[in-house]
């Protein structure tokens, strides 16, 4: 199909835990020996299968607190989500 890369997050969970405690998230796929590098495709395994990083779902049916960047609301706290935002791709 001409892809140069994929992610996908379904895999098994002894896989997964594996590359978790390895940093083999990310992968090139040898998807065809005939096609040699050709077909190749770097491949990466998401984090949190389909989900937002935690804490920062703002689906109707998350709790999650917004991110107010308005001084005039009651809450200004784009300092301390942008530091949690941080944390939660390095973790990942």
């Amino acid at each position: 199909f001409g892809f140069d890369s994929m992610m996908f997050g379904r895999l098994h969970y002894e896989d997964d835990e594996i590359r978790r405690n390895t940093s083999q998230r990310e992968i090139i796929w040898k998807s065809s020996p005939s096609l040699g590098n050709i077909a190749d495709i770097f491949t990466e395994v998401l984090y949190g299968h389909y989900a937002a990083p935690h804490g920062f779902c703002f689906d109707l049916r998350c709790k999650d607190p917004p991110i107010m960047d308005d001084n005039n609301l009651y809450d200004d706290n784009v300092k301390s989500r942008v530091d949690e935002f941080i944390e939660a791709a390095l973790t990942q």
